[in-house]
């Protein structure tokens, strides 16, 4: 019977370490703020073959919109990794900055929203002569 227990002890100590272990892998970990080329790289790694002229960065680094025509190529922080998506300009354009920050909503189960820290004017002056 003493086998019994041990062996019962052994195994919820085991589970018990495997569920912390799980909880734990699961924090997402803080990135790095981008640099310009970063940001540039990214976005041409998802969309390929575009000329990207002018890349706007988000004031705290996690966030980068480049303007081709009248689309919005967003790069954006979703967890701890970062996530391309491609907007009409106008959308974008229309979207309020609210206590210096611009969310844009998605509606999408892996990237619900796109949020880009701003102080000043929005949309920057930068991207509103890029088209």
């Amino acid at each position: 019977m003493t086998a019994f227990w041990t062996q019962f002890a052994i195994s919820f100590a085991a589970i018990g370490l495997m569920i912390a272990l799980a909880a734990w892998a699961k924090i997402a970990r803080p990135q790095p703020a981008l640099t310009p080329d970063q940001a540039r790289k990214l976005i041409s790694l998802d969309f390929s073959g575009l000329d990207l002229d002018l890349v706007w960065m988000a004031d705290d680094g996690h966030g980068a919109i480049a303007r081709r025509g009248d689309q919005a190529l967003l790069l954006f922080a979703v967890g701890d990794s970062y996530a391309t998506r491609c907007v009409a300009w106008r959308t974008l354009s229309q979207v309020e900055a609210k206590a210096g920050q611009v969310r844009l909503n998605l509606n999408e189960f892996d990237a619900p929203k796109a949020q880009f820290a701003v102080s000043g004017a929005w949309p920057p002056s930068v991207l509103q002569g890029a088209a």
